[in-house]
């Protein structure tokens, strides 16, 4: 049986929700709060392809409930996947907020 590993790569920890379980959570003040960039994302993927070996990957964020920044989360999710994807990765998930209808 072949097995298969993801790689997570949190693009970033910025979040707006409490979940309990999480430690991205906006009541946790001892996370400095950063949004990648795409020069160190490019980097990263660089990194984990050729270096590593790696094929697949997971994106990460924290949830962003409205507004400007849930848009700009959005799309720079939108252009992590179409990078790793042009790296050659075979398989990528994401996990981040849920979307509404028309952001599908």
């Amino acid at each position: 049986m072949k097995k298969e590993v993801f790689v997570p790569l949190y693009v970033s920890n910025i979040c707006h929700s409490s979940c309990r379980i999480c430690n991205l959570r906006k009541e946790n003040k001892k996370v400095i709060r950063i949004q990648g960039g795409k020069e160190k994302l490019e980097e990263q993927l660089e990194i984990l392809y050729k270096r590593e070996n790696v094929r697949e990957i997971c994106f990460l964020t924290g949830e962003l409930k409205q507004g400007e920044q849930r848009t700009e989360n959005f799309e720079y999710i939108m252009y992590a996947i179409n990078q790793a994807f042009q790296h050659g990765f075979q398989r990528i998930f994401f996990n981040i907020v849920s979307l509404m209808d028309e952001e599908i």
